[in-house]
């Protein structure tokens, strides 16, 4: 990419999340995308758009630090969260698994569930621990599609794949995935060397997972659109 087009790449995202901030007034939820043409990439804050076959993550000066963690958010949930933070959220984990990785747990979250039609939604998150607080390691985001709010990257359970692949691109890997228990089998797209996986369901996103990149030292992050209000 040559400076000018950088440079009016820069230009443009600065003028969506600007321009966001208007219209994510008038919807009461200033993580609201703007959404663009059938063929365009959506736009909001903390959220990857695809340009030019290249994937940029949009933040805001506040939170921008030469990363793409600020980016590594489904719904209000993301990556260097407090587990206070989540759980005032999120209330108080279903569920808790045993340590995958060592210096990690596993809780998991329900969004919503309805045992007569036999749907839900629910958060898994690892937290790391750093100094004496928990932080979120990695977020998950499994089930059927619940209200707007619970989007990755102006994404959403149950979208079409085509979706993706305006907002994200082409993935950089497919592979199969199966859960005997769930009875459950589809494919999981990854974006290398992004830290982020979606899985899909016969041709429909089934679960978002977003994680912190090893290169990246861990530490407490908060949105400051959501903290300035």
């Amino acid at each position: 990419m040559s400076k000018s087009q950088f440079i009016a790449l820069v230009g443009f995202a600065l003028l969506c999340v600007a321009s966001h901030e208007t219209y994510a007034q008038s919807e009461q939820d200033p993580l609201a995308c703007r959404n663009s043409r059938e063929s365009s990439p959506s736009v909001g804050v903390y959220t990857f758009f695809l340009d030019s076959e290249k994937i940029f993550c949009v933040a805001p000066s506040d939170d921008a630090d030469d990363t793409d963690v600020p980016c590594l958010r489904i719904g209000r949930v993301h990556v260097g969260q407090s587990r206070a933070s989540v759980e005032e959220l999120l209330g108080a984990p279903f569920q808790q698994f045993p340590e995958r990785i060592p210096g990690l747990s596993t809780n998991a979250y329900w969004v919503l569930r309805d045992s007569i039609a036999g749907t839900g939604t629910y958060y898994v998150v690892e937290y790391e621990k750093l100094e004496d607080k928990e932080i979120a390691f990695s977020v998950q985001l499994t089930g059927d599609r619940p209200d707007l709010l619970h989007h990755f990257s102006c994404l959403h359970l149950e979208d079409e794949e085509e979706l993706l692949r305006t907002q994200l691109g082409a993935a950089s890997d497919v592979s199969p995935f199966q859960f005997a228990g769930d009875n459950v089998s589809g494919v999981v797209w990854s974006y290398a060397p992004l830290p982020l996986s979606i899985e899909l369901v016969d041709g429909k996103v089934y679960s978002f997972r977003v994680w912190r990149p090893d290169f990246v030292a861990p530490k407490v992050r908060q949105l400051s659109v959501l903290v300035n209000r």
